[in-house]
C-alpha cells in the first residue's frame, strides 16, 4: 500500500512539470488559480533542473571528484503558472517567451559545462561524501547564475514588452527565437 501511495505522489510530481522540450505552451500548462489580486493576465514559471554523475578517485589523504557528465533541462511548471485567458494567442505567444527565455538560460547552462567537463571539474575533500556534497554546492552556485540570469532577463522582457501589450514584443520575441536557433545550431560544443 505504501509503495502505491509513494508512485501516486511521484507520478503527481511529474505531472506537474515538463520539460520544455515537449513543445510550445499549451492552454493545460497553466493550472494554477489565476490570483484575485494580480494585476496581469498571466504568469508563466519555469525552472531549470539537473542531473548528473560523476567519477571518484581515493588518494593517500583525499578524494578527488570528477563532473563526469550533466543533464540540464528546462521545465514549465504547471502547477505555478497561471492564465486568464489561456485561448488568446498574443498572450500565449508572449507567455511562450518567458518559457523560451528558460530555455535560453538551459542551453548557456549546458554549454558552459561541457566546456568544464572538457577542461576537467573537479573538487577535492577528505572524503567521499565531503566530496559529493562540495561537488553539489560548485554546481548549485554555477546554476544560480544561469537561474538568476533568467529571472533578470524575464523581467527585462516583461518591461519592455509591456508584458506583451507593447510594441516592442514582435522585435523581442524575433531575438529570442534567433538566439534559440543559434545555440540550438551550435550545440553543447564548447567556445
Amino acid at each position: 500500500m505504501l509503495l502505491l501511495v509513494l508512485a501516486g505522489s511521484l507520478t503527481r510530481a511529474a505531472e506537474s512539470r515538463r520539460k520544455y522540450e515537449a513543445g510550445p505552451l499549451r492552454a493545460e500548462d497553466f493550472a494554477a488559480e489565476p490570483p484575485k489580486s494580480a494585476g496581469r493576465a498571466a504568469n508563466t514559471v519555469t525552472e531549470l533542473r539537473y542531473e548528473y554523475r560523476y567519477r571518484y578517485s581515493t588518494g593517500e589523504k583525499s578524494v578527488q571528484i570528477a563532473l563526469e557528465s550533466i543533464e540540464i533541462h528546462a521545465y514549465i511548471r504547471r502547477d505555478a503558472s497561471w492564465n486568464r485567458t489561456p485561448d488568446d494567442r498574443a498572450l500565449l505567444d508572449h507567455e511562450q517567451g518567458h518559457a523560451d527565455i528558460a530555455q535560453i538560460q538551459c542551453l548557456q547552462a549546458r554549454r558552459a559545462f561541457a566546456e568544464k567537463i572538457r577542461r576537467g571539474f573537479q573538487v577535492e575533500a577528505a572524503t567521499r561524501a565531503e566530496g559529493i556534497q562540495a561537488l553539489e554546492r560548485v554546481i548549485q552556485r554555477e546554476m544560480s547564475s544561469f537561474e538568476e540570469a533568467g529571472r533578470a532577463a524575464d523581467a527585462e522582457y516583461d518591461r519592455a514588452t509591456e508584458h506583451g501589450l507593447g510594441g516592442q514584443q514582435a522585435e523581442w520575441r524575433r531575438v529570442q527565437r534567433e538566439t534559440l536557433r543559434n545555440l540550438q545550431e551550435e550545440g553543447e560544443k564548447p567556445k
